[in-house]
C-alpha cells in the first residue's frame, strides 16, 4: 500500500514508500464460518504458514480468535471445516479447527479479517466449497510468499485485483466456480503470474479468443495444469500448441463448439486429457497419458485401433456414459476396444515389450458418477474355449468380450 500525505505520494530515494500490509479481509455471509455450499463435496478453508506464526481472526461480530500450528501437536495447516471434522481434501484431524458460529445472529454479508504476524510467510490459502462474496482486495498482492491460492466453488466473487505483480511466488491459482457472474475475459493481471496451475472451470465465456485474452495462454511459459472446462471456447489460437512443452493436465470438456485443439497430438507430457471432441485424436505421441475423457454425446470411435494404439500408459477412460448412450454404441465400442486390447496387451502381467510391459491391462472404464449407465448385449460369461492365462477363446457377444477384459486383462468395468 502506497503511503500518501496531503494527497502527495511519500517517497524515499525516489521510490514510493509502502506501508506494511499484514492482513486480508474477505466478505462472507451465513450463520457460521465456513458457510458451505450444499452441493460441494469438499468444504474447508485452509491456511498454511511457513513459520508457525500466529493468525488473529476478527469475525466481524465482536469476537476474535487466535490460532497457530503450535496449538495442536502434528498440525501443519489451519483448517476450518463446517462441522469441525475432516472433509474430503481437508487434511488430517490435527489440522481441523471448529467452525466459528457468529455471535450476533446476523446471517447477511459481513467482513472477516485475518491478521498475520508476517503476511509474507503465508504459503497457501485454500477456500473450497465456502461462500465468498465481493471483490478480492488488493491486499492479497502483499502475500509475497503465497504459492497456492484457491477460491473453488466460492460462487460469489465479483473481481480480482488489477495488479498482481508482487505475487512472484504464486504457482497455483484455482478458481473453479468462484465468481458470481460469468467473466468475458481472463483478467490481464493473471498473465503477470508465473503459474504452474491455472484451474478456472465454469467461470468464463471465452467465445471470442481475442477480447477474452484466450490467445495469451502461451504466455504461461511453465504451465503444467490447465482447466478451462465449460468456458464456451469456440476456437483456440494456433499458439496454444506452444504449451505442449510443459502441460501435464488439460481439461477442455464442456466446450461443445470447440472442434480443433492446435497441436494436441504433440502434447507428449500429458497424463490427463478431457476433450469435447466428437472424433479421436492421434495418440501416437501420448505415451504418458493415463486418463482420457471424450465429453461428447456422439464420439466416432471407428479409428480406435489405430488412433489409440499409442496409449500404452492408459489406466482410466472416464465417464464413457456421456458417449455410450445407446446399447448399439456400447456394443460397437466394446468390439473395437476388445480388438485394441487383445492385439497390444499380454494375457499375462508384465509380458508386453518394455518399457510398458502392462500396456492396455488394468484399465478402469464404463459409467461415471451419473444415473446413466452403459448397457450392452449378451451375458457376461466366459466364451467358448476360454482358459485363464492361456486363451481368450472365441467371444461372440459384448458380454463375453467384457468377461475376457475383466478376467484376463484386469479391467474394471462399471456397467448396468
Amino acid at each position: 500500500m502506497i503511503l500518501t500525505s496531503e494527497n502527495r505520494i511519500l517517497t524515499k530515494n525516489g521510490k514510493p514508500i509502502e506501508s506494511k500490509v499484514n492482513s486480508l479481509s474477505l466478505e462472507v455471509r451465513g450463520t457460521q464460518f465456513p458457510d458451505p455450499h450444499p452441493t460441494s463435496i469438499s468444504k474447508y478453508f485452509r491456511l498454511r504458514i511457513s513459520d508457525n506464526s500466529i493468525v488473529t481472526v476478527n469475525w466481524g461480530d465482536g469476537a476474535t480468535s487466535v490460532h497457530s500450528n503450535l496449538d495442536v501437536p502434528g498440525r501443519s495447516n489451519l483448517t476450518w471445516t463446517p462441522t469441525g471434522s475432516t472433509t474430503p481434501g481437508s487434511g488430517g484431524a490435527a489440522d481441523v479447527i471448529q467452525p466459528h458460529i457468529y455471535q450476533d445472529s446476523h446471517s447477511g454479508k459481513r467482513t472477516i479479517t485475518f491478521s498475520f504476524e508476517n503476511f509474507s510467510k503465508l504459503e497457501k490459502l485454500e477456500s473450497v466449497g465456502t461462500f465468498l462474496e465481493g471483490a478480492i482486495t488488493s491486499d492479497i498482492n502483499y502475500a509475497k510468499g503465497l504459492k497456492v491460492l484457491t477460491f473453488s466453488a466460492a460462487r460469489g466473487i465479483t473481481s480480482f485485483p488489477a495488479d498482481l505483480t508482487k505475487m512472484e511466488s504464486l504457482e497455483e491459482l484455482n478458481l473453479n466456480m468462484a465468481f458470481a457472474e460469468t467473466l468475458s475475459k481472463i483478467p490481464d493481471s493473471f498473465f503477470d503470474l508465473n503459474l504452474k496451475t491455472f484451474e478456472a472451470n465454469s467461470i468464463f465465456d471465452l467465445s471470442d479468443k481475442i477480447s477474452s485474452n484466450l490467445f495469451k495462454l502461451n504466455q504461461f511459459g511453465r504451465l503444467e495444469r490447465l482447466g478451462l472446462s465449460a468456458s464456451n471456447i469456440t476456437e483456440l489460437d494456433e499458439t496454444f500448441g506452444e504449451l505442449a512443452d510443459t502441460l501435464v493436465i488439460l481439461r477442455l470438456d464442456g466446450n461443445a463448439n470447440l472442434q480443433h485443439i492446435p497441436g494436441i497430438e504433440n502434447f507428449s507430457k500429458l497424463e490427463l486429457l478431457n476433450l469435447p471432441l466428437g472424433y479421436l485424436i492421434d495418440c501416437t505421441n501420448l505415451a504418458r497419458l493415463k486418463t482420457l475423457w471424450h465429453h461428447n454425446s456422439n464420439v466416432d470411435y471407428s479409428d480406435m485401433t489405430t488412433k489409440w494404439k499409442g496409449l500404452v500408459s492408459l489406466t482410466l477412460l472416464q465417464n464413457l456414459n456421456s458417449s455410450l448412450n445407446t446399447v448399439a454404441k456400447t456394443d460397437n465400442f466394446i468390439a473395437l476396444f476388445y480388438q485394441l486390447v487383445t492385439e497390444n496387451a499380454s494375457i499375462l502381467p508384465n509380458q508386453a515389450p518394455a518399457p510398458y510391459p502392462n500396456r492396455f491391462r488394468n484399465i478402469a472404464w464404463g459409467a461415471g458418477p451419473s444415473t446413466q449407465v452403459i448397457q450392452f448385449t449378451g451375458s457376461k460369461v466366459a466364451p467358448e474355449g476360454y482358459v485363464q492365462g492361456v486363451s481368450n477363446g472365441t467371444p461372440t457377444t459384448s458380454g463375453e468380450r467384457v468377461y475376457v477384459l475383466q478376467h484376463q486383462y484386469g479391467h474394471t468395468i462399471t456397467h448396468a
